[in-house]
């Protein structure tokens, strides 16, 4: 697409995102990922089967793009790195140790498991898995009688992951592009991410010191400062999604935004952006999926139950939390969900990138199951950590 279409459909998808949202519909949507999901690979199913035409990969990989960019950005506002470690050391561990193992895991499995996979794809692939972004069910857990330090660490790992990580893959699939022989070092990949972080980061110091946010319950600049990143830098030439995230990181560091302020970002990301993620993600890939062997089902669960848990587990080790949080914390969080998503939309949808078509649909189903899991378990392990917490407390008052 050139930079005038693009930008042309930029304004047009925020003016649908805004009327979206001042409507409710994509906070109700958000509400019920899982319904949102499933509806959304039926509506793809019945666009095949129409035999309609297929959707342009770059106008796919537009949406995916400019949605992670936004997410990334308000995922900034939620955490401040520096800060991680003395606020909540558990989710420091699970942010920076759990998502490589989770990698890993994921590659193990798929190798073990599924005979033939291509060792590129399959690293390619686990760079979008290990971003996570499974919805919590959020509510329960923060009115259940449990530690606040575990209400803390469940609200703040995703964005932090996210923040952390995301770089590192993009840098990894810039570094990996092929490109022409010839091509002037200012136009290859790995310049333009590094070229989009700096000047993100430059737009992103200035933002928050000349245009910070007003004392609203939820100030609309920081949306405008990241959608307004997000096209100059595209228009530009360089990685938007980059930029758009650095700008994120210093606009955090520099602007006035009280706590509250900054989870209720994060909380609006979550609620905006999780919808779109869904509906694009099992309305293009989703058709794809009815039919995979029945061994990527099986690598797909095998890893998102048992792969990433054991990564969790490991990434705990050596710092005290009680038993029963430390339990919860391991089964509940770190599933591959919109986050990772979007970024394999970004991936499939005919970027730079050869991936192997069975190891989309592995990293695919590794996506639905995790949402699935993440969704139908998280109530259930909430009332289970709040009856474990009751009984040690018990146990630690009462009389011997």
């Amino acid at each position: 697409m050139t930079p005038l279409y693009t930008t042309i459909f930029l304004i047009f998808l925020a003016a649908l995102f805004l009327g979206a949202m001042r409507r409710g519909a994509l906070s109700r949507l958000s509400d019920r990922p899982l319904v949102t999901l499933l509806a959304a690979i039926a509506l793809g199913v019945v666009y095949q089967r129409m035999g309609l035409p297929e959707i342009d990969g770059g106008l796919i990989r537009l949406v995916a793009d400019f949605a992670i960019a936004l997410l990334a950005f308000l995922a900034a506002q939620q955490c401040r790195i520096g800060r991680l470690r003395i606020v909540s050391p558990a989710a420091f561990r699970l942010s920076l140790f759990a998502p490589p193992l989770i990698m890993l895991m994921f590659i193990a499995t798929g190798f073990v498991l599924v005979p033939g996979l291509d060792v590129f794809s399959m690293f390619v692939a686990s760079t979008a898995i290990l971003l996570g972004g499974a919805p919590l069910l959020a509510g329960p857990l923060l009115t259940a009688p449990v530690d606040e330090a575990t209400k803390i660490t469940s609200r703040v790992e995703g964005a932090t992951t996210l923040v952390l990580y995301l770089p590192l893959v993009l840098l990894i699939e810039a570094g990996a592009s092929d490109t022409a022989i010839g091509t002037p070092p200012h136009e290859q990949p790995l310049f333009l991410a590094l070229a989009g972080f700096a000047v993100g980061g430059a737009i992103g110091l200035l933002a928050g010191r000349k245009l910070p946010p007003s004392s609203a319950a939820l100030p609309v600049m920081p949306f405008l400062v990241a959608a307004g990143v997000y096209v100059i830098t595209r228009l530009l030439g360089l990685d938007a999604v980059m930029a758009t995230l650095a700008s994120g990181i210093m606009y955090s560091h520099e602007a006035p935004i009280k706590g509250e302020v900054r989870t209720r970002l994060w909380r609006a990301g979550e609620h905006l952006l999780t919808p779109i993620g869904l509906v694009t993600f099992g309305f293009v890939i989703g058709p794809t999926l009815l039919h995979p062997e029945l061994l990527l089902w099986v690598a797909a669960i095998v890893f998102v139950v048992a792969g990433r848990a054991a990564a969790r587990f490991v990434a705990l080790q050596g710092i005290d939390v009680p038993s029963q949080d430390r339990t919860f914390l391991v089964w509940l969080g770190g599933a591959p969900g919109v986050a990772s998503a979007l970024i394999l939309l970004s991936i499939a949808a005919g970027g730079p990138l050869q991936v192997d078509e069975m190891v989309v649909n592995m990293a695919a189903l590794a996506i639905v199951a995790g949402i699935c899991l993440t969704r139908l378990t998280s109530r259930p392990l909430t009332r289970w950590l709040a009856h474990q917490t009751a009984r040690a407390r018990k146990r630690r008052y009462s009389p011997s």
